[in-house]
């Protein structure tokens, strides 16, 4: 005991027996040291009990932290392979994704719509002249004035961006393009009475009938804007130019994703295929002219442009769990682009949100619940890739999303969870992205050839660690190959890439 006590003979041990006796015998002096000395060994009992009972205590947190953390892992690596995406996989969806091309290409059924861009022409790099173009994709708008002087190199354009507003985006259509239109006024000043031809970059599901005529099929991206549905939004467009004077003839309607490859393709002539990896996703691809059976008109090249759409693509081979189901359920487009809802920006984050709040309500992550995770869509893609692109040794960009999310604070077993969590997402989707662009390379017959990519998008531009598990995704595909396929950042080039189309045509 740690407690040194006076001796007295109140006890005496004698071989096999205490003689026990009793306090009435005993005088005042013997009676204080007994009190003393039964105080004393309450304390000290207290004392040791209370120690023992924090060492067991201890021993139990440790048990249970080694325990959840034993889980912790568990469940990483269950999820590890519920989200993986094997090479085997993957020669299966690309057999499946070359399958969907074909039919789309016939005008058959299928979850790919193939449509024809009708651009047949790739740029020379050798086209001159002065052009503009128009880019509307959501509720920022641009207009690009673009001079050309035939050397493959493309200068910085002059844009203006306009902001369009909710009121317009579900008002009338009408009153939408007449804004359209006023911006184009405004930006070209005493131009606008100039005669000059420009390329409209319309980023919505359209039925394209010529280079430059399109009816729309669907509004998306939060637009309703009415009378627009199922009318030619170049006529639309032109008529309310021509109302305010403006003399512009609007030569050419074209996706994002083929403004994207037209863009590189004036700077670069091994470029053939044009990639969205942003807040959604498309690509497009050069194709034989004879391919393309379901297009009927007029055929001025052996080749042509086509708009894959594949964000629709879908397969019973793709490597859905309950967290994407459960998503999708949760969509206006329920049961729709599928491809879009496992690899685009939208929903990366919104999915990672997913498995955190299900690891954290399951007690596998921080000291209790939180409900920082549980609002849908909160959390946002940028988030996702601070986290896992965050090499510090501490961990500190993981620190700094999780108090902008209102998360408690969190053990470095925790983040380093976390990251986990989103490197398994984003692999998911890199390598899913992979196959699809190699079943492209086979489509074209370009496996071994000299083939550039041209990328836009936030996802691809900003996401480090993205870009690299796109590259070993592509690398595991192709082997040796790939040194033959460049992908380039080929930034805001919508717009330019529809000035470019309209210099070429």
């Amino acid at each position: 005991a740690p407690f040194s006590l006076p001796a007295f003979s109140l006890t005496i041990l004698n071989t096999s027996r205490f003689t026990v006796v009793s306090m009435q015998s005993l005088n005042l002096t013997d009676k204080k040291v007994i009190i003393a000395a039964g105080a004393a060994a309450v304390v000290v009992g207290a004392y040791l009990y209370s120690k023992a009972a924090k060492q067991q205590q201890k021993v139990d947190e440790e048990k249970a932290k080694e325990e959840k953390q034993k889980m912790l892992q568990e469940e990483l690596a269950s999820l590890g392979r519920r989200f993986a995406v094997k090479k085997a996989d993957m020669a299966r969806i690309v057999d499946s994704f070359l399958s969907e091309m074909e039919k789309g290409l016939k005008g058959e059924e299928s979850t790919l719509a193939m449509l024809p861009s009708f651009v047949m022409h790739l740029p020379k790099g050798t086209e001159e002249g002065s052009f503009y173009a128009l880019d509307l994709g959501g509720n920022n708008f641009r207009v690009l004035s673009l001079t050309l002087k035939g050397d493959r190199q493309i200068p910085q354009p002059e844009a203006g961006k306009f902001t369009v507003s909710k009121e317009l985006m579900v008002g009338k259509g009408k009153d939408l393009f007449d804004f359209l239109a006023n911006c184009v006024g405004d930006f070209m000043g005493e131009e606008k009475t100039k005669h000059r031809q420009l390329g409209f970059t319309f980023s919505f599901p359209t039925a394209q009938s010529a280079l430059n005529a399109g009816k729309l099929i669907k509004w998306t991206k939060g637009f309703a804007a009415t009378d627009v549905e199922g009318r030619d939004v170049v006529d639309l467009l032109q008529k309310s130019m021509s109302d305010k004077d403006i003399d512009v003839s609007v030569v050419a309607l074209v996706n994002d994703t083929v403004g994207t490859l037209m863009a590189e393709a004036y700077r670069n002539h091994t470029a053939s295929i044009g990639l969205i990896l942003g807040t959604g996703t498309n690509a497009c691809y050069v194709e034989d002219m004879e391919k393309v059976s379901k297009y009927d008109g007029e055929k001025k090249s052996d080749k042509m442009v086509i708009n894959i759409e594949w964000g629709g693509f879908n397969s019973s081979l793709l490597p859905l769990t309950h967290f994407d189901k459960a998503i999708d359920r949760d969509t206006p487009n329920k049961g729709l682009q599928i491809f879009e809802k496992l690899i685009s920006g939208m929903y990366l984050g919104e999915i990672s949100r997913c498995v955190i709040d299900s690891l954290n309500a399951k007690g596998l992550l921080f000291e209790k619940r939180t409900y920082a995770f549980s609002e849908k869509w909160s959390f946002d893609s940028s988030y996702m890739s601070k986290i896992d692109d965050d090499t510090s040794a501490d961990l500190s960009d993981v620190d700094n999303v999780l108090k902008e999310v209102g998360a408690p604070a969190a053990s470095h077993e925790d983040k380093v969870a976390i990251k986990k969590v989103c490197e398994i997402v984003a692999t998911r989707a890199a390598y899913l992205t992979a196959t699809t662009l190699y079943a492209l390379l086979v489509k074209m017959g370009k496996v071994g050839q000299e083939v550039t990519i041209a990328v836009d998008g936030s996802v691809y531009e900003l996401y480090t660690q993205f870009r690299q598990r796109l590259d070993d995704g592509l690398r595991l595909l192709l082997g040796d190959d790939v040194k033959h396929v460049k992908l380039t950042l080929t930034k805001d080039g919508s717009g330019v890439g529809a000035a470019i189309i309209a210099a070429s045509n």
